[in-house]
């Protein structure tokens, strides 16, 4: 039998348990044990699933992985039933084939089969042998939900291999990692012709890590870091009910936020580890200068992660409030390809704006310091003099604006199939506030 996720390890001093299914509704969804009061668990090589049987996917995934310990292997992409589990209770691989159905017509299926666990990051052992089986161990179908592929082969790849698996803060370099959907009103519905029963396409994903802190800032070793990514457009809602986030954007975010968008209740230990600031309480205790609460922070690139509850952070206007969007870019262009990238930034109000001081980021950490001012109404070309050391993939990417003080103006991202079908030669554009 597979050992599935270890709660203790990091240490028996710092046990790390599966969150409890909170939520009315979701506890009528989630396949129980033979007793009725628990979900029902189904173990795998070093990882756990508890499965909704109404959505026919995963409610969680807790994985341990020993960064230490990755090694190599060809993975095969052959998905298999999860035998904890119904049959009934799993989505088939056939939602994912090319078969989409829209008022009768036949359409592209851009919906991958996304791991929640991915191959690579349960890709370790103590032999070649049994770290690929571990790997190949993720392929069943509880491990999987449907990933528009512009997510799943940009936002939620960066999280998993720049993220998770070069996480270097952690003491031991072992990790305790929770993943799974997001469902809401913004779910869409995967319809094919040979099945009568529509598949749900989640709103997003989350991402809970755990770990042991080295140099922790009091005597709690803990290290949490929480990450939202949403698939479609969609609302995190403050207290005002007016955030609005961009399409495809990693977030990271507090435990109690994402309790309230899952219906999961993690261990009191881990949501009070979380680095960022829900309560004015909190804020208070630590003394930290959070614009608004509860406190979400929009990732580009891994030096963005508030790491500690005593780094500092710049803040980030809300996407409505942003006086300059960033509006196209020039990623594919016409050969020489390098010379001839730009990026447009637009000032959406009625007066002439500063950029004196602005930073531009890639998804690399490469930046460039900017210079002049923007008139109302108007755009700046970035033509690549401009962009300095700034460049933009072919193969995926994102750019982070940030005023003079640090705030995070505006964020764009791209994914190399969806710059495809713009083709060579054409500008990409980008979702603008609202």
């Amino acid at each position: 039998m597979a050992n599935g996720y270890n709660p203790a390890f990091l240490g028996p001093d710092l046990t790390i348990p599966l969150p409890a299914v909170q939520h009315p509704d979701l506890r009528r969804q989630v396949i129980m044990d033979a007793t009725g009061t628990e979900p029902l668990v189904s173990n795998h090589t070093n990882f756990s699933v508890i499965q909704n049987h109404e959505t026919r996917l995963p409610v969680i995934v807790a994985h341990n992985i020993d960064q230490d310990a990755f090694l190599g292997g060809k993975r095969k992409d052959k998905w298999l039933l999860d035998e904890g589990f119904e049959e009934a209770d799993q989505l088939p691989e056939v939602y994912y084939d090319d078969d989409l159905q829209h008022l009768g017509e036949s359409h592209d299926n851009y919906y991958d089969i996304g791991h929640m666990v991915p191959f690579a990051n349960a890709r370790y052992g103590p032999d070649d042998v049994s770290a690929l089986a571990a790997g190949q161990a993720t392929f069943v179908l509880s491990n999987a939900a449907p990933q528009h592929e512009n997510l799943n082969r940009a936002e939620w790849r960066y999280l998993e291999q720049q993220v998770v698996r070069r996480l270097k803060i952690a003491e031991g370099n072992k990790l305790c990692v929770f993943t799974g959907p997001i469902f809401g009103p913004l779910d869409r519905s995967i319809n094919i012709s040979s099945r009568t029963d529509p598949a749900r396409a989640p709103s997003g994903f989350f991402k809970v890590i755990c770990f042991r802190l080295a140099d922790p800032p009091d005597d709690n070793p803990l290290g949490v870091l929480t990450f939202a990514i949403f698939q479609e457009r969609r609302v995190i809602q403050d207290d005002d009910n007016n955030r609005v986030v961009k399409t495809d954007q990693r977030f990271q975010i507090t435990i109690m936020e994402l309790e309230k968008l899952t219906g999961l209740k993690f261990d009191p230990a881990i949501g009070d580890r979380n680095p960022l600031i829900y309560t004015e309480t909190t804020r208070d205790t630590w003394n930290v200068t959070v614009r608004e609460l509860p406190e979400n922070r929009v990732i580009g690139n891994a030096n963005d992660i508030i790491r500690r509850i005593t780094d500092i952070r710049d803040g980030e206007l809300r996407l409505s409030e942003r006086p300059v969007s960033i509006v196209a870019a020039m990623i594919w262009p016409e050969a020489p390809e390098r010379d001839n990238e730009w990026v447009s930034l637009f000032n959406r109000t009625s007066s002439p704006i500063s950029i004196q001081g602005w930073t531009l980021t890639d998804h690399k950490g490469r930046t460039s310091q900017l210079t002049g001012q923007i008139d109302p109404g108007t755009a700046i070309c970035l033509d690549r003099a401009r962009l300095g050391s700034v460049r933009l993939t072919n193969s995926g990417g994102n750019l982070v604006l940030r005023d003079r003080v640090g705030r995070v103006v505006d964020y764009a991202s791209w994914n190399q199939t969806a710059l495809r079908r713009v083709g060579r030669g054409t500008a990409y554009q980008f979702e603008v506030g609202q």
